[in-house]
């Protein structure tokens, strides 16, 4: 008989694991399916925020074969820094907030004078045009510091004047800042 009911058995058993097997399937496909749907939304929101990263590279006031090669922090602190200095030599609004030159679509930088002198500024220097923050963030430089310091403007721009200190004179330092700050008479820029 223990021949014979052998076979019997696992018959019986068969069945029975069959139905619960059949569910653990079920779930693990509809895991993958859940897997496999975030993966592809993952997919799709890096794709958008690499156009947004792409397009805000673009329209920053850098050459295009240097805005092609510039990753996400440097896009971002590079973006800061200039609305830091468009806030800064933002004319103060008489009229209304829309009326300030340089909004209206006509008007584009190359076509002023004035911007036109602005690149033999360095040349009569003799060095390079830094403008600084209150609390040291470098928000400008010409483009000409690679040429005294062998940094590149871009890798400056954004940064903390004290990161490129002596510890010695970042006191000295943080003294002009302040003093130079108590005198602004302008407190809404809160740049030097």
């Amino acid at each position: 008989m223990a021949p014979h009911g052998a076979p019997r058995e696992a018959p019986t058993e068969a069945p029975t694991e069959a139905p619960t097997e059949a569910p653990t399937e079920a779930k693990r496909s509809r895991s993958e399916q859940r897997k496999l749907r975030s993966r592809d939304a993952a997919r799709c929101r890096r794709s958008q925020e690499t156009e947004v990263f792409y397009e805000l590279a673009h329209a920053l006031p850098l050459p295009r074969r240097v805005a092609t090669h510039l990753d996400k922090a440097a896009i971002i602190r590079l973006t800061l820094s200039y609305l830091r200095v468009r806030h800064l030599l933002a004319p103060e609004p008489e009229d209304s907030p829309g009326d300030s030159p340089g909004d209206s679509p006509g008007d584009s930088p190359e076509d002023s004078p004035e911007d036109s002198l602005d690149q033999f500024y360095p040349q009569v220097l003799g060095g390079f045009i830094l403008v600084l923050s209150e609390e040291g963030d470098i928000i400008y430089l010409s483009e000409n510091v690679s040429a005294h310091i062998g940094i590149t403007q871009l890798e400056l721009l954004g940064q903390s004047l004290y990161e490129f200190l002596h510890p010695c004179d970042q006191e000295e330092l943080r003294d002009l800042l302040t003093a130079r700050s108590a005198f602004t008479s302008d407190a809404d820029h809160g740049f030097l």
